[in-house]
């Protein structure tokens, strides 16, 4: 069976934010003014990492080291949209 994890839920300048994975796929979800944003990534692992996964030695098909890098990144990324979102919003 098929799971969606997730990575992080926090809130940036009152907005929730939310990264969810599944496989492959990042999943960014926030809300900013009652509208739903989205945007879905996919990262291809090693293929060490891909065996290890699918025999389910690991629990993430990524390093820890790597999903953490991942993670920051696709957090940075929902704070960058939210802020281009309220510059946008002022001018």
């Amino acid at each position: 069976m098929k799971t969606i994890n997730c990575l992080a839920i926090t809130e940036y300048k009152k907005c929730p934010v939310a990264i969810l994975n599944f496989d492959y796929s990042f999943i960014q979800l926030f809300v900013h003014k009652g509208v739903f944003y989205y945007r879905h990534d996919f990262f291809k692992p090693s293929v060490f990492y891909r065996i290890k996964w699918k025999l389910g030695i690991a629990k993430f098909p990524f390093p820890p080291e790597e999903l953490a890098k991942m993670k920051s990144a696709i957090l940075q990324d929902a704070f960058d949209r939210i802020d281009e979102l309220l510059t946008n919003q002022k001018t």
